[in-house]
């Protein structure tokens, strides 16, 4: 008996695991050229630019944007990489977006600036599963197998979330570093695996490295640390043991944020 219910538990988890995996990959990976939006012409022009300036080792040259966008550029390089990798060769250096479209135009240019951008947005949509899979484990490890579910097939299905999924942009991808980040934490301080707190504050990085509003995590992550301090205090009274045990996570944390950033 026992063993009849572990199976049905494992075919149970299994069964929720590929329904999440299909409903955040299908609607989001379907006809990828079928549309373009402004931004993304930009956002395809840095990548250009970004890719070329990885292979001249010009770091420098690797700054585009405040925003910082940089996990966006990564996904738009791949997909210079992947369909054109010359581009590094033809190109006449860094460009405008005039100047990229213009260029990408010409005979000699192989591919399409659709398809390089359908390449970019594939990349992401992947990048966007893979996170979101993860979010859900964490999810799950807190709220139970349904609730997970339930609150994971409704991010799959929003269209607004949606929408900003399949495109070679920043705000979904910042959402969900930010989403992962906050469950590995509170999963954290219910298990108290420091696993979990790299996670969190790498995925915090990844979330700076793509747009600055992400640093609103920092603020977060310290209210949650100071919360956990006051109730360790009122469980065990006050010690430097008792600080220690509640403050280390957070340094190491932004540790692991600056080192992903």
């Amino acid at each position: 008996m026992l063993k009849s219910h572990s199976l049905r538990q494992i075919i149970l988890e299994l069964a929720t695991l590929l329904l999440i995996l299909l409903a955040l990959a299908l609607p989001r990976s379907a006809q990828l050229a079928r549309f373009v939006t402004p931004d993304e012409q930009l956002w395809l022009t840095r990548s250009a630019n970004f890719y070329e300036a990885l292979s001249r080792r010009d770091y420098a040259a690797t700054f585009q944007r405040e925003h910082p966008g940089v996990t966006t550029m990564w996904a738009g390089a791949m997909g210079f990489f992947r369909l054109f990798p010359a581009y590094k060769d033809l190109t006449p250096g860094q460009v405008n977006l005039d100047k990229f479209n213009e260029f990408m135009l010409r005979n000699i240019v192989p591919v399409s600036r659709l398809e390089v951008l359908r390449e970019g947005r594939l990349i992401m949509v992947i990048a966007h599963v893979l996170i979101l899979m993860t979010g859900y484990l964490y999810a799950r490890r807190l709220l139970g197998t349904f609730p997970a579910l339930l609150g994971f097939l409704l991010i799959a299905f929003d269209p607004f979330h949606l929408g900003l999924t399949r495109l070679l942009h920043l705000d979904g991808l910042m959402t969900n570093f930010i989403l992962l980040s906050l469950l590995a934490f509170l999963v954290y301080l219910n298990e108290k695996r420091a696993l979990h707190v790299l996670v969190s504050g790498a995925a915090a990085g990844l979330a700076w490295l793509t747009k600055s509003p992400a640093l609103f995590l920092l603020p977060v992550i310290g209210i949650l640390v100071l919360v956990d301090l006051w109730q360790s205090y009122r469980a065990q009274g006050m010690s430097v043991k008792l600080v220690w045990k509640s403050v280390w996570p957070g340094l190491v944390w932004a540790l692991a944020g600056a080192g992903g950033r």
